[in-house]
């Protein structure tokens, strides 16, 4: 298992292709989705429209089952029930991937399903894209992925909200979505993710209550190249404002 694991580390040009192809079929479903949500819309109607566009566009499988955790929904991790009605004022985490000619994507967008953020919610999304962003920034080759977990839990502690933050930053990405992790040092070839996540519970006496009841997280797949890195997931907004500018068209 270990030698196949280090073959499957580094990807060829066509497994890379297919990934691409992954990440841009999800891409365009999450986009959809965004321009569906508002308050009233279920759970399930935006995975559906997430994973229209799956079939739609030849990828037959899903990666993993889809997350979409609206409210109070949004602070359990792996929730794939995706059977609440939205409120007015939920942020809805939707962490989705579609599967083409057998290569998952991972991908991961919290939108307001008003359409706008609150100030609090911006606050929040605004420290989890900074450090995210700051991240992927970082990926080079000889680069150990120890290094940017460490980087991510170490800018979180600055800002006070390390304790916040309760899952890994960081994943290979290939025949299955959590790929088999035998190599640290990263190399050219490899695809792994970066996302990172801030989770409030309203049960937390710790938490600014301004902040309890949402979480935030934000996920991009990203090949490591020569010079440093492609993120093969960026089409799909995650800046506040175009997301908020995309939810418009609605």
């Amino acid at each position: 298992d270990f030698i196949i694991g280090k073959l499957r580390a580094i990807k060829s040009a066509s497994e890379i292709d297919n990934i691409r192809k992954a990440s841009n079929i999800t891409s365009d479903g999450l986009i959809a989705a965004m321009k569906l949500a508002k308050p009233g819309v279920w759970e399930y109607e935006l995975q559906a429209v997430i994973e229209y566009e799956y079939t739609r566009q030849g990828a037959m499988l899903r990666g993993f089952p889809s997350i979409v955790g609206s409210g109070l929904n949004n602070l359990i991790l792996h929730y794939n029930e995706n059977t609440r009605q939205t409120q007015n004022g939920d942020l809805v985490v939707m962490d989705v991937g579609a599967k083409f000619k057998a290569y998952s994507t991972d991908i991961t967008r919290t939108i307001p399903v008003s359409g706008k953020f609150t100030d609090a919610q911006k606050e929040i999304y605004s420290m989890v894209l900074n450090v995210q962003k700051q991240s992927i920034s970082m990926i080079k080759p000889g680069l150990s992925i120890d290094v940017l977990e460490e980087f991510a839990r170490n800018a979180f502690k600055k800002l006070g909200y390390d304790k916040y933050f309760i899952h890994g930053l960081s994943h290979p990405v290939g025949l299955d979505v959590h790929d088999s992790m035998t190599e640290t040092v990263l190399k050219p070839g490899m695809i792994i993710t970066i996302e990172p996540g801030l989770y409030f519970s309203p049960k937390d006496k710790t938490a600014p209550d301004k902040y309890k009841g949402f979480g935030v997280r934000i996920e991009d797949t990203v090949l490591v190249t020569e010079n440093g890195c492609e993120v093969l997931t960026s089409k799909v907004p995650k800046e506040i404002v175009e997301v908020e500018k995309l939810m418009k068209k609605r």
